[in-house]
């Protein structure tokens, strides 16, 4: 029996007390290591769900079901991005699709969605966003398939129009001729360092694509007069690259001097030049302006890093930037995932009622850069 003041002896419902919290802390310990673990999965709103028993061997059938409901819905989807999953030893793929609409159809849509995950078990999670709405669908708390629904421009502000880009080409003539040979036009930024470089420009000539000079942005050489180096480089891409409506900027960590500048407007003014550009600061393209030079700003980077999820994300992000400001252009290279993606892509903008045009489009007075690409 322990003396009366001693601590050594604990009351019963202390130590229950005591070891009920350690037990409760190693669970939440060990459930936020899994949680850790699966990352990659993506997990809904808590709605109280709870896991069956079988929900193992049940949940591919289940998800199968949920992608027909979905592709059964009154309006035409996108076709779906892939994402696989793993959790607990269990692998799928989820499934993004995309959707343009009237902003009118908002209420038969949000209903449409709501009816597609009425079978028990399933889970939907619809948000309003600035342009449209974002649908999450689930099985057992994972999300299995996502949608997002853009809302179109009112047609009397005429169709949205997105440019393309690739850049960096010159090494590949056959990857070449299969971005040319698109049905839809995708102007080329030809590397004149590379070996093909004049060759892929005479080929977009004959496939009616226009040709830009892709110039490096750190061009110039430690050894002697940058601005020197810099007007040698451009003049000699200038030469060696026939068909040119434009010159594409690429990414320099350092800021063209002034003498650069100057002769990069000389030189673009000469020969009907535009500039395409997404890393010049802005007291460089005032000054080109100035010197009458028209300049034409990337709004997104397709392939950065080169993964089908992320070319397939930015497409989507390209149709919801032309849809909400009327024209939007892209940036590319022609790595494989990107041509991919591109080639699903005309026709899926023509299905959103998207116009992809000739970049020289975009410019006021586009005819006067047209010349080359006749």
């Amino acid at each position: 029996m322990a003396r009366e003041g001693s601590s050594a002896v604990r009351p019963l419902s202390a130590v229950v007390m005591t070891t009920a919290v350690g037990v409760l802390g190693l669970v939440v310990f060990l459930l936020g290591l899994e949680v850790q673990r699966q990352t990659s999965v993506k997990p809904l709103p808590d709605t109280g769900a709870r896991f069956s028993p079988d929900w193992k061997e049940t949940f591919p059938s289940r998800a199968d079901a949920l992608t027909r409901r979905l592709e059964e819905l009154p309006w035409k989807l996108s076709e779906p991005t892939l994402e696989r999953q793993e959790i607990g030893g269990l692998q799928f793929e989820r499934r993004h699709y995309e959707l343009s609409l009237p902003q009118e159809e908002e209420g038969k849509v949000v209903q449409a969605l709501r009816m597609a995950a009425e079978e028990p078990g399933v889970e939907v999670d619809v948000e309003r966003t600035e342009s449209g709405l974002e649908a999450r669908f689930g099985l057992e708390g994972l999300e299995t398939h996502s949608l997002s629904v853009h809302w179109k421009r009112p047609a009397s502000e005429g169709p949205p129009r997105v440019a393309i880009v690739l850049e960096g080409l010159g090494d590949n003539l056959l990857s070449a001729r299969e971005v040319l040979r698109f049905d839809f036009p995708v102007a080329v930024a030809v590397d004149p360092s590379l070996p093909f470089a004049r060759e892929v420009a005479l080929l977009a000539r004959h496939y009616r694509r226009e040709v830009l000079l892709h110039l490096a942005g750190d061009s110039a050489s430690p050894e002697g007069s940058e601005a020197a180096v810099f007007s040698a480089a451009l003049r000699r891409g200038l030469e060696s690259v026939p068909n040119l409506v434009g010159v594409n900027h690429g990414e320099s960590e350092r800021t063209p001097g002034s003498q650069e500048v100057a002769l990069l407007a000389e030189e673009l003014v000469r020969n009907r030049l535009f500039v395409v550009d997404r890393t010049l600061p802005e007291d460089v393209r005032e000054r080109l302006r100035a010197a009458g030079v028209s300049l034409l700003s990337v709004d997104l980077v397709l392939d950065r890093p080169p993964r089908a999820s992320v070319v397939q994300e930015n497409l989507s992000e390209l149709l919801r930037l032309a849809e909400r400001r009327g024209t939007a252009l892209a940036l590319g290279r022609p790595y494989r995932v990107t041509v991919d993606a591109l080639r699903r892509f005309g026709r899926w903008a023509r299905q959103e009622g998207v116009e992809i045009v000739p970049l020289s489009s975009f410019l006021v007075r586009p005819e006067a850069w047209q010349h080359s690409a006749r």
